[in-house]
């Protein structure tokens, strides 16, 4: 089964925990709402954080299914 962008992000969405929220804004040095607004999500596969890049009427969108993922070492690109 081949999930849409919109369905995987819910998935890496789903994988996030408050501990994980709180953890992570006190490392990035912003709140955890703000981090509940961008709606971050976690991709254990590469131990990265995940946020989605949204159209103009905030819906998931990516070209190829391409999505950003924050990890320590930069910004990476991965694309389908």
């Amino acid at each position: 089964m081949t999930l849409t962008f919109a369905e995987q992000y819910e998935v890496y969405k789903n994988n996030v925990t408050k501990g994980m929220l709180e953890h992570f804004a006190e490392e990035l040095g912003v709140t955890v709402e703000s981090l509940e607004t961008l709606g971050v999500g976690y991709y254990p596969g590469e131990y990265a954080w995940v946020f989605a890049e949204r159209d103009a009427g905030g819906d998931v969108v990516a070209s190829g299914k391409a999505a950003a993922i924050l990890k320590l070492s930069g910004i990476h690109y991965y694309k389908e």
